[in-house]
C-alpha cells in the first residue's frame, strides 16, 4: 500500500465502520461478559483487571463466545464526526457533512445529565490499576472529545445545535468535575467522583475549554451562560499551569501522579502535545511554545523509532499498538505547522503504519509483537482513531500525498 493511497484507505475505513453501525468491540469491554458477571470473581478488583488484560492480550477474540456485546462508543462517534468534518474540504464530498451531522445527533442523544450540563462515558464497566468505573459514568476524556467534535462542527459549518451541545459539555466539566487545587495550578479529575491526577485528562479538558473561551455567549443566554467564556478560560489556564509544572526535566510526563501511574507511554504523550498545541492556538499563549518543544523533543527521541515505528512505552518499543500509531500521526500533523521536524516524522509514522498495521479493506490490526500480530479489530481504539489520523493526513498533506 503506497502512502499516496490514503484517500482510498480513508473511504474504505469509513465504509467498514458504517456497515457495522459504528459499533464494535473495545480492548477494555470484557467486563460486559454476561458469564463473567455471574461469577464471584466479578466482585474482585484484581480479577476484573486480570479479566480485561486476558482479553486485551489474547490474539483470538473471545468476546463472542463469552457473550460480550458489541457497543457503540461516544468517543467513536466524536472521532468519526471530527474526521468527516476535517476530510470534507479536501474530498468535497457532501456525504461526509451528512455523516458528521448524523453522528453528532447520535452523540447528543447519548449524553447524560452531569452537573449543570451534560457529559459522556464508556458503554461498559471497566477496571483500571487505580479505580473501577460503571458503564455510563461520565468521564472527562470522552466528554472533552465529544465537546471538541461539536466545536469542530460549529467552527467549520456554523452548526448551532453542535455549539449548544459543546456548551452543555463545558458546563458539565466546570460544575461536576471538581478540580483539585494545588500551588502550581488546578487538576481536573477523571470522573466526577474521583481525585485522580492524570495529565492527559487534565490537558484534554483544558484544550476543549480553551476553545470554548473564544465563543461568545448565546443571545438567549441560559443561567450562567454569559460567564461561560471567562470561566472556561480561567479553568483552562489553571489546568495548563498544573500539567506544565508536572513536566519532567527531560520533557516527559508520567501518566499520572499516583505511585502506580508513573509510566510514560506514547499515546498519552501525544494527547498532551496535541492538547497543549490546541491551548496555545485558542488562547494565543506563546508561553506554551517551550513546554511543547521540550515535550516534542522527548517524544521524537524516545517514542518514535528510526523507521517511524511508534513505541508504546518510553523504556521499551514493543508491542507496537495501533492507538500509538494513530495518535502519533494526529499529534505530528497538528504540530507540523509550528515545528519543521514534524512533517517528515508524520510521513514516516504513517508509512510504517500502512506497511505494518493495515490489513486491507478498512481494517487495522490491534497490536504487533516481535513474532505475533494481534489482528482483533477494535472500533474505538483502532478503527476510529485511524480514521481520525487519516483525516489529519488529508487535511495537512492533501489528497495527493507524496
Amino acid at each position: 500500500m503506497r502512502s499516496s493511497d490514503h484517500v482510498q484507505v480513508f473511504r474504505e475505513t469509513l465504509d467498514r465502520m458504517r456497515l457495522e453501525g459504528f459499533a464494535g468491540y473495545d480492548p477494555f469491554d470484557a467486563l460486559g461478559s454476561r458469564l463473567f458477571r455471574l461469577t464471584p470473581l466479578y466482585r474482585s478488583a484484581r480479577c476484573r483487571q486480570a479479566w480485561i488484560q486476558l482479553h486485551k492480550l489474547c490474539p483470538v477474540n473471545l468476546r463472542p463466545l463469552l457473550f460480550v456485546p458489541r457497543t457503540r462508543n461516544a468517543k467513536t462517534l466524536a472521532l468519526v464526526a471530527s474526521a468527516c468534518l476535517r476530510a470534507y474540504p479536501v474530498l468535497a464530498d457532501d456525504r461526509l457533512l451528512n455523516e458528521a451531522r448524523a453522528l453528532l445527533a447520535l452523540l447528543d442523544a447519548a449524553a447524560v445529565p452531569c452537573g449543570a450540563g451534560r457529559a459522556w462515558g464508556y458503554p461498559f464497566d471497566w477496571q483500571s490499576r487505580s479505580f473501577f468505573v460503571r458503564a455510563g459514568t461520565p468521564n472527562i476524556v470522552v466528554t472533552s472529545f465529544a465537546g471538541a467534535a461539536c466545536m469542530d462542527a460549529w467552527e467549520r459549518t456554523g452548526d448551532a445545535l453542535a455549539l449548544r451541545t459543546a456548551r452543555a459539555a463545558a458546563r458539565a466539566i466546570l460544575t461536576a468535575f471538581h478540580r483539585g487545587r494545588y500551588p502550581e495550578g488546578d487538576c481536573f479529575p477523571y470522573t466526577p467522583g474521583d481525585g485522580l491526577r492524570v495529565h492527559n485528562a487534565n490537558l484534554l479538558a483544558a484544550a476543549f475549554l480553551a476553545r470554548m473561551s473564544a465563543v461568545p455567549p448565546l443571545e438567549e443566554a441560559m443561567e450562567g451562560e454569559a460567564s461561560l467564556p471567562d470561566e472556561a478560560r480561567a479553568a483552562a489556564l489553571a489546568a495548563i499551569r498544573f500539567s506544565v509544572a508536572g513536566q519532567a526535566s527531560d520533557g516527559s510526563w508520567p501518566y499520572g501522579l499516583d505511585h502506580n501511574q508513573r509510566w510514560i507511554d506514547g499515546f498519552h504523550t501525544a494527547y498532551n502535545l496535541m492538547a497543549l498545541e490546541d491551548c496555545r492556538l485558542a488562547l494565543r499563549d506563546e508561553s506554551l511554545v517551550r513546554p511543547i518543544r521540550r515535550g516534542l523533543d522527548f517524544y521524537l527521541e524516545r517514542l518514535i523509532g528510526p523507521s517511524g515505528e511508534p513505541f508504546y512505552f518510553a523504556d521499551r518499543p514493543l508491542p507496537y499498538d495501533i492507538h500509538s500509531a494513530a495518535s502519533a500521526i494526529v499529534a505530528l500533523c497538528r504540530l507540523a505547522k509550528s515545528d519543521g521536524r514534524c512533517e517528515a516524522a508524520a510521513r514516516k509514522v504513517f508509512d510504517w503504519t500502512m506497511r505494518r498495521m493495515y490489513s486491507g479493506g478498512g481494517r487495522f490490526a490491534y497490536r504487533r509483537g516481535r513474532f505475533l500480530v494481534n489482528g482483533v479489530e477494535y472500533m474505538r481504539w483502532g478503527q476510529a482513531w485511524m480514521l481520525y489520523a487519516l483525516a489529519h493526513v488529508l487535511e495537512f498533506f492533501g489528497s495527493a500525498m507524496r
